[in-house]
């Protein structure tokens, strides 16, 4: 696990490699080192928070997993500001 307070790798990917649904378990993301973020960069975070990016030759991808056991939101359309 990587410290994200100075850098972190980002991997470079085969074009295509990339699957996009729901799961990371059964696609590229199981490769790529999981960096754990906290709000001040220091100490143990009160919720785990995960992040993993990469890059083929057209894109970067940045994948996070936030643990959050009281999530609500008043927005309800399609592309509605968070």
């Amino acid at each position: 696990m990587t410290d994200i307070s100075n850098s972190f790798i980002c991997k470079k990917i085969p074009s295509s490699a990339i699957v996009f649904n729901d799961n990371s378990d059964d696609n590229v993301w199981n490769g790529i080192e999981a960096v754990h973020l906290t709000l001040s960069g220091t100490g143990v975070p009160s919720r785990q928070t995960i992040v993993k990016s990469c890059w083929d030759a057209q894109y970067l991808y940045i994948y996070f997993n936030c643990i959050d056991p009281d999530i609500w939101g008043t927005m309800y359309k399609h592309d509605d500001p968070l």
